[in-house]
């Protein structure tokens, strides 16, 4: 259980990353306006998201759902990583040196 506990945590802080760059954008209404003057949204990181509905520059629903699952992953697997490098530098420091 020890050991499964900070992914947890990992998974949980990208989860509430990648929840939170929609309501953050929407909440300051930060949007561009296209040629044909409709409201466009763009969120998400590295994975880009427009949500215009009537708009052809919107983001189709599947490839919401790809692109979301894809920020995800990208910061569950930075996350992963910095905890297993800080258990390798933790491990070595705490090695004795031979004299």
């Amino acid at each position: 259980m020890k050991r499964i506990v900070p992914y947890l945590v990992i998974a949980l802080i990208a989860g509430s990353i990648v929840t939170a760059q929609p309501l953050i954008v929407y909440s300051r209404d930060d949007f561009t306006i296209t040629a044909d003057n409709h409201k466009v949204f763009t969120y998400g990181f590295p994975f880009r998201i427009r949500d215009c509905p009537p708009s052809p520059v919107h983001t189709s629903a599947s490839q919401v759902r790809l692109r979301l699952v894809g920020n995800f992953a990208v910061f569950f697997f930075c996350g992963v990583f910095l905890i297993r490098l800080f258990r390798v530098t933790r491990a070595h420091g705490m090695q004795p040196e031979a004299a």
